[in-house]
């Protein structure tokens, strides 16, 4: 990421002491506008699919994978009527609004208010353990303040690594990943198009990123698709209907395939997250 991007938008250092933290999980389902409020605590949201354009002071749309931040006491509000599946938190923390041009340290959580989540960062897992520990009865704010701030330390030490620069070749694998993971809904990945966005050929990409994450575009994209397949799964939603927004026409070859990556079928699954 360059200095530009990391700039952009107004970065903020959060205290480690996390309170008051509610999440929850709401889709729009009907074209909607983000309310118009202040808040007197945080709010961290992730935008699971669909798009999501919000002002604090400045427009800002957001797609899926992208994350926001909304300080207290601050006005925010949708510009844009727009579908949406966010995940979000409430939280209370200590702040303080940093200068227009951030150091960044591993020792500091520092974000601003809107970014990227890399794939390699599972917030979905996350916030659908915390869902799912939620349903025990058992879990404790500090459980759940200790999960938040593994989230949101993840994200930080991404910027860091980015700021500093990594290796071309680990860059270009982490952006391939990316490109996957925002691809998983298509029914086939596209070899033209990638090969269009990278400058390179398929043949070398491919090679690049088996050289990284020891699996190739086409297994890796496959398994992106099941992982989404998966979360949809432990939310509720109807086999075929999550078969469809994962590309699979196919309903019997989506369930071979999942239970190739999963080692188990979609009915054990929803059965281990539904006891009655």
């Amino acid at each position: 990421m360059d200095k530009k991007t990391l700039i952009k938008y107004p970065w903020y250092e959060l205290g480690r002491d996390l309170s008051g933290i509610k999440f929850g999980h709401v889709v729009l389902r009907e074209p909607a506008a983000h309310p118009d409020r202040i808040l007197d605590f945080w709010v961290f949201g992730y935008i699971f699919s669909g798009e999501l354009s919000v002002q604090i002071g400045q427009e800002k749309a957001l797609r899926t994978g992208g994350y926001y931040l909304l300080p207290p006491g601050v006005r925010h509000f949708g510009f844009k009527k727009e579908l949406s599946d966010i995940y979000y938190v409430h939280f209370k923390a200590a702040a303080k609004k940093l200068p227009e041009i951030p150091e960044l340290y591993c020792n500091k959580l520092r974000l601003p208010l809107f970014g990227e989540v890399r794939p390699n960062i599972p917030v979905l897992n996350i916030f659908n353990n915390l869902i799912a520990r939620e349903r025990t009865g058992l879990a404790t704010q500090e459980y759940y303040a200790g999960q938040l701030l593994a989230l949101l330390s993840e994200i930080s030490f991404s910027y860091l690594l980015e700021s500093k620069g990594v290796y071309p070749e680990k860059r270009l694998a982490l952006d391939l990943l990316d490109f996957l993971n925002r691809s998983a809904w298509l029914p086939e990945l596209n070899n033209l198009q990638l090969e269009k966005k990278f400058g390179f050929s398929y043949r070398h990409l491919n090679r690049l990123f088996k050289a990284e994450y020891n699996s190739s575009l086409h297994n890796k994209f496959m398994e992106l698709k099941i992982e989404r397949a998966y979360q949809l799964l432990i939310r509720g939603e109807s086999l075929r209907e999550i078969a469809l927004k994962t590309g699979f026409d196919d309903y019997f070859y989506f369930l071979k395939v999942f239970k190739k990556f999963k080692k188990t079928t979609p009915k054990a699954v929803r059965k281990q997250y539904f006891i009655k």
